[in-house]
């Protein structure tokens, strides 16, 4: 038995794309310098040892694809274990008489029936009333606010069970909120605003002046401005522009104690350069034109004739980028994949975006002893298009 409760031994649930919440937690703790003296990876989650104590509830609010954040404070090898080992503990047991819990496995060979009846058991013991009840995803966040609410999370690890508790989580309503409630939404074009702020997060930056040369109605400079970066958009289509301005607006209106620097213009990505200093900014994050709206898989040769023109326009793009862009700063660049009646899948050549120009293409992102590899790939479930995620770096 280990009592991990003075140590800082945290817990990151990952949200739908695993790899993607990894990425994301690695960009972060890179770009934070967090420390971190070892780590604990499963296929759904991760356990990181951070000799520093961080804010918990800011970071599940950084971080846009974690369900979940909290800490570790138990490690048994047998689960008969547990009882005798809280019952030394004032951890779990809470002021009040009456409590609501829940309670979430991870890993292998991890019996959720075997918990439920040893904290049954436990409450009992301590004549503590004690409701079991499991909150969705979308209340998650508040109901870890009540001081009468605990979630309880097991992880089994190579024979070893850890018991944790959440601290906070991802707040989904207010997500929501910032895609609806704004003056424009438009589902054909743009990310969802957890993938725009992954994206932020997978640039590694902190701060310092960001570009979205397809910027569309501004979902990734929307989050990029919560995230304190200075930003610049263009966009080609002068509507969109418009309602890019309306819903920036609209942010700072929302969040007054922000003080964003934020640039605005109409321009075809081939001539941003003459609307932009060379080599002034830090980072680009875009998910760039995809092409055309499709209601139906495509064939090959309407795949084939989408991507060629992509193709084209990502090459230029990749040449003006490499003028404005400052050395060592980065790209993150979305990539489309369409897969055809036939089965048959095509994307944009990777290698001929950066032939000519000062970039390399990243492989893996990794910060100590973590490490995953690039690129990553995600398409949800109403998605005809799949999207690879890139990351470049300048020399």
């Amino acid at each position: 038995m280990n009592n991990l409760y003075n140590s800082h031994f945290y817990f990151f649930i990952f949200g739908r794309n695993p790899q993607l919440s990894k990425a994301e937690i690695i960009s972060y703790l890179a770009s934070h310098s967090i420390g971190i003296t070892s780590h604990i990876s499963g296929k759904d989650f991760l356990l990181l040892n951070i000799p520093e104590k961080i804010n918990s509830h800011k970071v599940s609010q950084d971080l846009a694809s974690i369900v979940k954040i909290g800490r570790i404070y138990l490690s048994i090898q047998n689960i008969h274990d547990l009882t005798d080992l809280l019952q030394q503990m004032d951890f779990y047991i809470e002021d009040s008489n009456t409590i609501t819990y829940s309670i979430s496995t991870y890993g292998d060979k991890v019996n959720s029936n075997d918990f439920h009846g040893i904290f049954k058991q436990l409450y009992k013991h301590y004549k503590i009333k004690a409701l079991l009840k499991n909150p969705p995803p979308s209340t998650l966040s508040n109901a870890l606010k009540k001081t009468n609410f605990v979630d309880i999370v097991v992880f089994h690890h190579q024979n070893q069970y850890y018991i944790g508790r959440s601290i906070a989580s991802y707040d989904i309503k207010e997500d929501k909120k910032r895609y609806e409630q704004r003056p424009h939404v438009d589902e054909s074009i743009g990310s969802s605003i957890r993938i725009s702020r992954i994206l932020v997060n997978l640039s590694q930056k902190i701060h310092g002046k960001l570009l979205d040369p397809f910027c569309g109605i501004g979902t990734i400079l929307q989050e990029a401005i919560l995230m304190g970066y200075e930003v610049i958009g263009s966009e080609i289509n002068p509507k969109r522009v418009r309602f890019c301005q309306d819903n920036l607006k609209w942010i700072t209106e929302q969040y007054p104690n922000i003080r964003p620097k934020l640039e605005i213009f109409q321009s075809d990505v081939r001539e941003i350069y003459s609307k932009i200093p060379p080599l002034s900014i830090d980072t680009i994050v875009t998910e760039p034109e995809l092409g055309p709206f499709l209601k139906a898989i495509p064939t090959w040769m309407e795949a084939k004739s989408i991507i060629d023109t992509l193709q084209a326009l990502y090459e230029d793009a990749f040449r003006v980028m490499d003028d404005i862009l400052k050395p060592k700063g980065t790209i993150v660049f979305v990539l489309p994949e369409l897969e055809t009646t036939g089965g048959k899948k095509t994307r944009p050549n990777i290698h001929s975006l950066i032939t000519s120009t000062h970039f390399k293409l990243i492989s893996e992102i990794a910060y100590s002893t973590i490490s995953l590899p690039l690129p990553i790939f995600y398409k949800e479930k109403w998605h005809i298009i799949g999207r690879w995620i890139y990351v470049f770096q300048k020399s």
